[in-house]
């Protein structure tokens, strides 16, 4: 198991999965409730209620992306609405995070359907073109 850095994220082996969604880091109980803005005991609960978390209590870690997507469900599920303040370093680890499963997305349309990958080759011709 890797060492967890300083700021209470440690990188996930690599092909690490989770119900077929690739783990990007396992965080801290502390660093998730401090980015989600909520505190540790809450996390606690969430847990009870199928927040993703693997260890035990305060050893507990929790899977970026799956911990960060179930908390916004159930934020939504749960009638609240909305979501607690998020740190900007939270905010680009999601915007990276979409953009990665957007670019294999077409990664994968353009290894197995030829006609996507004719029409992008087209529009990458007129866009040189232009």
């Amino acid at each position: 198991m890797a060492p967890k850095s300083n700021d209470g994220r440690r990188p996930a082996r690599k092909g690490e999965e989770l119900h077929g969604l690739p783990v990007a880091y396992w965080v801290s109980q502390a660093w998730l409730a401090e980015n989600l803005g909520i505190s540790t005991r809450w996390l606690q609960k969430l847990e009870e209620r199928g927040l993703p978390a693997r260890g035990f209590r305060d050893t507990c870690e929790y899977p970026v992306p799956h911990a960060l997507l179930w908390y916004f469900e159930y934020q939504l599920r749960s009638g609240r609405g909305k979501v607690t303040r998020l740190s900007p370093a939270l905010a680009i680890a999601e915007h990276k995070r979409r953009s990665a499963i957007e670019l294999a997305e077409i990664e994968y349309r353009m290894a197995t359907d030829p006609e996507y990958r004719e029409e992008m080759e087209r529009m990458e011709r007129e866009e040189m073109g232009a």
